[in-house]
């Protein structure tokens, strides 16, 4: 029964992020209310092993990056996407550290702001095209969750290290400015919503709902000698060594150099990639999600046998490292899908754009 309970919750908070890409609001707001819940749900039910901090750093880092994901197949050109980007890594780059170093205050100067920059992007799409919010609106909306309501939140969690429910307890005053410190950037973009045009849609909580996505047909596979040196590739690479940077480091008994995680993460992506680029050109294409992940599971499992390789001490047991690899290979078979998508639809739109 107790192990039941466990792989029912880890199922649930595997699943539930699964939503964003068509459900994003509601996907990302369960996953909170999972993520908040699942704890107090294994010990109500004495079901909660002791190694099981492991798994929920990990599955906080997937429920995220399937928000990222679902950020280039959802969001299309403007300062939104950018703003979204550069936070969802700066918070990666915050995790790493301090996995690394176990400073709590680095999580103050890397807040998960991008978690509700996501909300308030989404939020908005309700009722209106999101692509009108001005750079300004974008801009200000991010600071303003990062200053009035992440800062706040990091410092109460991670450096303080209170309970809410023993504080509240002790001082039921204090639910005045908790309050009131989030309403503080709501009642100031109120105040310039003036500025969007009249609402757009009735509500809606399908992304697909109405033409505001990248979702099209995945790009061509490009062609030339600097073809497969892109962006993309760059990305994909930073993306897969930082994942795979904090999963190795949830492993108490490995120790070993991120240089050396890094660099050897980059070489076999590079070289699938060179592989990938070489079967597209003649004609060998992945056309459904499950062939993507069969693909990407072979690769993954060569990540971690060239792991094997590298100058780390310890590892994780078998069912951690199959756990960190289905992860793995989900968040890379997701970015290959949705970065090709918007490959092909994210040019034509900066072209109407210019014209």
């Amino acid at each position: 029964m107790i192990q039941a309970v466990l792989v029912v919750v880890v199922i649930i908070r595997f699943l539930v992020p699964l939503g964003t890409f068509r459900f994003p609001l509601p996907a990302i707001l369960l996953s909170l209310v999972v993520d908040a819940a699942d704890q107090t749900v294994l010990a109500a039910f004495d079901a909660e092993p002791g190694n099981y901090q492991q798994y929920d750093k990990a599955l906080d880092i997937y429920y995220l990056s399937i928000a990222y994901m679902s950020t280039l197949r959802n969001w299309t050109v403007g300062p939104a996407f950018r703003v979204a980007q550069f936070l969802w890594y700066w918070r990666l780059i915050g995790v790493l550290i301090f996995e690394v170093t176990f400073a709590r205050s680095v999580l103050l100067i890397f807040p998960n702001t991008f978690e509700f920059f996501f909300i308030f992007y989404e939020a908005i799409r309700l009722r209106y095209v999101p692509d009108r919010l001005p750079p300004r609106i974008v801009i200000a909306a991010a600071a303003g969750i990062w200053i009035f309501v992440k800062l706040p939140q990091e410092y109460w969690i991670h450096v303080a290290q209170l309970d809410f429910t023993e504080v509240v307890a002790n001082d039921p005053i204090l639910l005045l400015p908790l309050i009131a410190l989030p309403m503080v950037p709501t009642v100031w973009f109120h105040k310039h919503m003036v500025e969007l045009p009249k609402v757009d849609w009735n509500t809606s909580f399908a992304v697909d709902a109405h033409d505001t996505t990248v979702l099209t047909t995945p790009a061509a596979a490009p062609r030339g000698p600097h073809a497969l040196i892109n962006h993309p590739l760059f990305e994909k690479t930073v993306l897969v060594a930082l994942v795979t940077g904090i999963f190795l480091q949830l492993v108490p008994t490995m120790s070993g150099s991120l240089i050396v995680v890094g660099v050897g993460v980059a070489i076999i992506i590079v070289s699938s990639s060179f592989i990938g680029h070489w079967l597209c050109r003649h004609g060998s294409t992945w056309t459904t999600t499950t062939t993507d992940i069969v693909a990407t599971s072979l690769v993954n499992v060569a990540v971690l046998f060239g792991l094997s390789f590298l100058p780390l001490n310890g590892g994780p047991g078998l069912l951690f490292a199959s756990f960190l690899l289905g992860l793995l290979t989900l968040i890379v078979t997701l970015y290959d899908r949705y970065r090709s998508f918007r490959l092909s639809s994210v040019a034509p739109m900066r072209k109407a754009a210019v014209a």
